[in-house]
């Protein structure tokens, strides 16, 4: 999972653009994983199909990476989101809940 959203930020940035990856916690509740790139954005329409199945902008891409994301952070009770701003970068998050006492892996 979190090797397509590298690869996406990869294949957008520029060649001598920055991929920052941080993970932490959201209080006691969330694990988050960022990525934010400072390539070649999305616009509005392209951010809104962003998750569907076969959508993509590139020409030699498959527009799955994002699609399985999603299924991969939806099976975990989890949320993904992206913010993007057309020519300056896109910010992946993927927040998925902790574990408890008792709960199978």
């Amino acid at each position: 999972m979190s090797l397509n959203l590298i690869l996406n930020a990869i294949n957008a940035s520029k060649e001598d653009g920055k991929i920052k990856i941080s993970l932490g916690n959201i209080g006691n509740h969330y694990c988050e994983l960022k990525v934010a790139d400072e390539g070649i954005g999305m616009k509005a329409d392209e951010l809104e199909h962003a998750f569907e199945p076969f959508y993509t902008t590139r020409a030699e891409g498959t527009g799955l990476g994002l699609a399985i994301v999603k299924s991969i952070v939806d099976s975990h009770r989890g949320r993904v989101s992206l913010t993007s701003e057309a020519g300056r970068g896109t910010l992946a998050k993927v927040n998925i809940p902790l574990l408890s006492k008792g709960d199978d892996i």
